[in-house]
């Protein structure tokens, strides 16, 4: 699938007997990747752990699920570090990484459990802070307490 990406315009006069202004649209052609890491299951659902377009990628969200695609209803903290785990393996094999995400979006099965998702969540992305938003959202597929998305940036694309 063929998507048109980061169109540019630009106002060129050119010099003649008369002159008239032209408008020369520039584009790059990007093709959509979806992603699917050998160390991850491959999701139950019709989707794709993630989409790589230009220069971003786009992380479908992530239950706590080990790599055979096994549930894990732990500890909340856990459950937290095996979404992020699971972004971190899609993001590297989408040539993106954790410190290199943009937005995340957690969605929350009970917002009393916030301060310890935070936790979590900042000592596993240590220094670096994306946008990011809670989403109390009630039951999670599968009995998990929290799901994770995000939207990263990826090393420019070669032409």
């Amino acid at each position: 699938m063929l998507i048109f990406g980061r169109f540019i315009v630009r106002n060129r006069r050119h010099h003649s007997r008369k002159s008239d202004l032209s408008t020369v649209l520039l584009f790059k052609i990007w093709h959509m990747e979806y992603i699917q890491p050998a160390a991850l299951a491959t999701p139950r659902g019709h989707y794709s752990p993630a989409v790589r377009w230009g220069d971003l990628v786009f992380v479908s969200g992530q239950l706590p699920t080990a790599p055979d695609g096994q549930v894990r209803l732990s500890s909340i903290e856990e459950q937290v570090h095996l979404c992020l785990k699971n972004i971190e393996t899609i993001l590297k094999a989408s040539g993106s990484g954790l410190n290199q995400i943009l937005k995340v979006n957690i969605y929350l099965s009970d917002i009393a459990l916030w301060p310890r998702v935070n936790a979590a969540y900042a000592a596993y992305l240590g220094e670096h802070r994306p946008a990011r938003v809670v989403i109390p959202c009630g039951p999670l597929h599968y009995g998990c307490s929290v799901e994770i998305d995000c939207v990263a940036a990826v090393s420019r694309m070669e032409d």
